[in-house]
């Protein structure tokens, strides 16, 4: 009797553990459908530690990034333009995937849904930051002709060497962190290179690793390699408050355009020499040219596309989305397009063409947030 009575107590156990993980199941569907209406702090995960490559690499599961070598997102800009093997379907298909979570969140922010996007005042390069004295130097020529090309310029249009600002900053110096300690290790390697060009509306981005990277890549480099803290951590603790590329970007970008920083159209990616990025820009050239070289214009896709959404998909990509997430009031609703192709110079090329639809401001309707295996933007 005492056996049966003790199994009908452990079932009773059992059933309410059951019915309360049901209701708890059941709660937190529902508070993420409301979430999907209103505010994107809880589904849009901005780990305060990481930069969009950063994302990048916890977006993309599945996808391959290498700590060490892939978060830069273009890694260290060299001269060399070795090409990378074609993606696979496989890897393809999960960048589409991870585009598709990338999009959502922009319809969703453009929508009107809340961000939890920082303003930071240029002061801010002060903490940690050093910049290398702005220059007005050429674009490279073949930037030069793309936008020539792109936005047919009258004269006061044409981007010439005074209207063009090579913006440079190093994250080489001690910092106090979001918490207010005092932090004496530096990132020298930690870079943002731009070239701004306010007259053509565009940012030419021609370096970028970030602070979180580089403290990666201290501890997997390190003899014997060390696991690197957890993203939250390394944020709160190891790296300065302004430090994602996103971020730094567009304060400079602020600066530079003044009172036009909302129409900013273009960006672009000159030497992209992510790995990840590459092979699946490879995997678009081969399927459509049966090629890996494919000079300007290249190929065009909008995100109605799968080419569209597997390239927002890559480091790359995932930048400008992040960008577009937090700057989604500034900037107003976009038709974001991408173009790809090839250079002698510069290998892989990449510009992000943000065509306003709408005046910023405009919420426009809602929009319905999409989990997608787990993940967030």
């Amino acid at each position: 009797m005492s056996i049966i009575a003790a199994s009908r107590h452990s079932f009773q156990a059992f059933a309410i553990i059951f019915f309360s993980a049901f209701l708890l199941l059941i709660s937190s569907d529902r508070g993420l459908s409301q979430s999907k209406y209103g505010s994107l702090k809880d589904v849009i995960v901005r780990s305060q530690s990481s930069d969009d490559t950063i994302r990048a690499a916890n977006v993309l599961t599945g996808f391959r990034t290498n700590v060490t070598q892939q978060l830069g997102g273009h890694g260290t800009n060299s001269s060399s333009l070795a090409k990378r093997a074609p993606a696979s379907e496989a890897d393809f298909q999960r960048a589409k995937e991870h585009g598709d979570i990338a999009y959502d969140q922009i319809q969703a922010a453009f929508s009107g849904c809340e961000t939890n996007a920082q303003e930071f005042p240029l002061e801010a390069l002060n903490n940690g930051w050093t910049r290398r004295r702005d220059q007005n130097d050429p674009l490279e020529e073949v930037w030069f002709d793309v936008f020539t090309d792109l936005i047919k310029p009258k004269e006061d249009k044409i981007p010439t060497n005074e209207r063009v600002f090579n913006v440079r900053v190093h994250q080489d110096k001690p910092f106090t962190n979001s918490q207010g300690e005092q932090v004496n290790e530096a990132s020298p390697q930690a870079r943002y290179y731009h070239y701004i060009v306010p007259v053509i509306s565009a940012i030419v981005i021609s370096e970028m690793n970030s602070p979180s990277n580089q403290v990666r890549r201290r501890y997997t480099m390190a003899q014997p390699p060390k696991t690197p803290p957890a993203s939250q951590y390394i944020a709160d603790h190891l790296v300065p408050p302004l430090n994602r590329w996103s971020d730094v970007t567009w304060t400079l970008w602020k600066e530079k355009a003044g009172g036009s920083a909302n129409n900013l159209r273009y960006i672009a990616h000159d030497a992209v020499e992510n790995d990840d990025t590459d092979s699946i820009a490879s995997y678009v050239f081969t399927k459509a040219r049966n090629s890996e070289d494919v000079p300007y214009p290249g190929l065009e896709f909008g995100m109605d596309s799968r080419e569209g959404r597997a390239l927002l998909g890559t480091p790359n990509g995932i930048g400008t989305a992040r960008l577009l997430i937090d700057r989604a009031k500034q900037l107003g609703k976009r038709e974001l397009r991408v173009r790809i192709f090839t250079s002698n110079t510069s290998g892989l090329c990449m510009l992000w063409d943000m065509v306003p639809q709408d005046q910023p401001g405009s919420s426009g309707g809602r929009h319905r947030m999409k989990r997608h295996h787990g993940h967030y933007l």
